[in-house]
Protein backbone atom coordinates (compact mmCIF):
# COMPACT_ATOMS: atom_id res chain seq x y z
CA UNK A 1 0.00 0.00 0.00
CA UNK A 2 2.75 2.30 0.97
CA UNK A 3 3.94 1.93 -2.92
CA UNK A 4 0.81 2.76 -4.18
CA UNK A 5 0.38 5.91 -2.40
CA UNK A 6 3.82 7.03 -3.42
CA UNK A 7 3.31 6.35 -7.23
CA UNK A 8 0.05 8.07 -6.93
CA UNK A 9 2.00 11.30 -5.01
CA UNK A 10 4.29 10.78 -7.85
CA UNK A 11 2.07 10.64 -10.65
CA UNK A 12 -0.15 13.62 -9.46
CA UNK A 13 3.41 15.86 -9.22
CA UNK A 14 4.07 15.12 -12.50
CA UNK A 15 0.56 15.86 -13.91
CA UNK A 16 0.64 19.17 -12.03
CA UNK A 17 4.14 20.20 -13.58
CA UNK A 18 2.82 19.11 -17.02
CA UNK A 19 -0.36 21.06 -16.86
CA UNK A 20 2.06 24.41 -15.76
CA UNK A 21 4.40 23.62 -18.81
CA UNK A 22 1.75 23.29 -20.96
CA UNK A 23 -0.26 26.35 -19.80
CA UNK A 24 2.67 29.28 -19.50
CA UNK A 25 1.97 31.70 -21.86
CA UNK A 26 5.07 32.18 -24.54
CA UNK A 27 7.26 34.72 -24.02
CA UNK A 28 7.44 37.06 -26.42
CA UNK A 29 10.04 39.89 -27.78
CA UNK A 30 7.29 42.61 -28.03
CA UNK A 31 5.89 42.27 -24.54
CA UNK A 32 9.16 42.66 -23.28
CA UNK A 33 9.92 46.64 -22.35
CA UNK A 34 12.97 47.83 -23.70
CA UNK A 35 15.92 47.89 -21.98
CA UNK A 36 16.82 51.57 -21.17
CA UNK A 37 20.49 52.28 -20.99
CA UNK A 38 22.14 54.24 -17.96
CA UNK A 39 22.82 57.88 -18.92
CA UNK A 40 25.66 59.53 -16.70
CA UNK A 41 26.85 62.75 -15.51
CA UNK A 42 30.34 63.53 -14.90
CA UNK A 43 32.69 65.95 -13.26
CA UNK A 44 36.60 66.39 -13.64
CA UNK A 45 38.74 67.68 -10.30
CA UNK A 46 42.12 68.99 -10.49
CA UNK A 47 44.03 69.40 -7.56
CA UNK A 48 47.87 70.35 -7.14
CA UNK A 49 49.39 66.89 -5.22
CA UNK A 50 52.83 68.26 -4.05
CA UNK A 51 51.99 68.95 -1.41
CA UNK A 52 48.33 67.82 -1.68
CA UNK A 53 45.72 69.56 0.32
CA UNK A 54 45.39 66.87 2.56
CA UNK A 55 42.62 67.99 4.40
CA UNK A 56 40.47 70.01 2.13
CA UNK A 57 40.95 67.49 -0.52
CA UNK A 58 39.67 64.47 1.97
CA UNK A 59 36.52 66.70 2.80
CA UNK A 60 35.95 67.39 -1.38
CA UNK A 61 36.17 64.24 -1.85
CA UNK A 62 33.99 63.04 0.71
CA UNK A 63 31.40 65.49 -0.06
CA UNK A 64 31.38 64.47 -3.20
CA UNK A 65 30.74 61.47 -2.29
CA UNK A 66 27.94 62.39 -0.40
CA UNK A 67 26.34 63.85 -3.64
CA UNK A 68 26.63 60.53 -5.24
CA UNK A 69 29.74 60.73 -7.39
CA UNK A 70 32.03 57.89 -7.54
CA UNK A 71 35.53 58.22 -8.38
CA UNK A 72 36.11 56.35 -11.81
CA UNK A 73 39.43 57.12 -13.03
CA UNK A 74 42.28 59.48 -11.88
CA UNK A 75 45.50 60.82 -14.37
CA UNK A 76 48.79 62.46 -12.87
CA UNK A 77 50.74 64.88 -14.50
CA UNK A 78 53.48 67.41 -14.05
CA UNK A 79 53.43 71.11 -15.22
CA UNK A 80 56.17 73.17 -16.53
CA UNK A 81 56.83 74.65 -13.03
CA UNK A 82 57.64 71.22 -11.70
CA UNK A 83 53.53 71.44 -9.82
CA UNK A 84 52.41 67.58 -10.22
CA UNK A 85 49.06 67.53 -10.21
CA UNK A 86 45.96 65.28 -9.90
CA UNK A 87 42.75 64.51 -12.41
CA UNK A 88 40.07 62.88 -10.71
CA UNK A 89 37.14 61.65 -12.80
CA UNK A 90 33.91 61.24 -11.28
CA UNK A 91 30.25 60.15 -12.59
CA UNK A 92 27.03 59.51 -11.20
CA UNK A 93 23.42 58.90 -12.35
CA UNK A 94 22.20 61.52 -14.89
CA UNK A 95 19.37 63.13 -12.23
Amino acid sequence: MNKFVMVAVMACAGAALLVAWISREPASAQERPAPVAQKWEYKVVQVPVTPFPEKEGLQEFTKLGGEGWELCSTVSSTDKRGVAWGTFFFKRPKR
